[in-house]
């Protein structure tokens, strides 16, 4: 019941903050972490280790736009570069026919498979006091240079 009445408070902030807000409005999550989301957008808060899922807009395409938080506690410290390495090689065990476009200053992007269509994923990872802050961001493969300029305005207003 809880996580009932904590997303329908992100959902009437989201719904109130949208009434007054151009392009992007804040949410804030219990975790200490904020972000600035697009209006239109929708914020669900979940426990640890995602802490929320922004979903895009519907728009007809087969898969959903999306954005998630999830916070891992690490057992050691180490840079976002060495974390996307050991991350990259989970990924490749998992899915074989993963692409990698781009890797470089923590952040990660990936085409893979899902559900019979491909999908792309900006992967985005801040480390502090031995925590990551992973945000990815996953488009179908068609549609993500539509989502390329969003992903990095929300990127720019990420606060941990």
């Amino acid at each position: 019941m809880l996580a009932i009445k904590k997303y329908f408070a992100v959902w009437l902030l989201l719904g109130f903050t949208a009434l007054f807000a151009e392009d992007l409005m804040q949410v804030s999550f219990p975790e200490n972490v904020g972000i600035k989301v697009p209006v239109g957008w929708a914020a669900e808060y979940r426990q640890t280790p995602i802490v929320f899922i922004l979903y895009a807009p519907v728009d007809g395409s087969a898969f959903r736009t999306n954005a998630n938080l999830v916070i891992e506690p690490l057992p050691r410290t180490m840079t976002p570069a060495e974390y996307i390495g050991i991350a990259l090689q989970s990924l490749k065990n998992l899915y074989s026919d993963l692409t990698v476009l781009e890797n470089a200053d923590g952040s990660l992007l990936i085409e893979r498979p899902h559900n019979g269509a491909a999908i792309k994923q900006l992967i985005r990872v801040y480390i502090k006091s031995k925590k990551a802050y992973v945000l990815t961001f996953t488009a179908g493969a068609e549609q993500y240079g539509d989502y390329a300029d969003t992903f990095s305005s929300i990127i720019k207003t990420f606060k941990y």
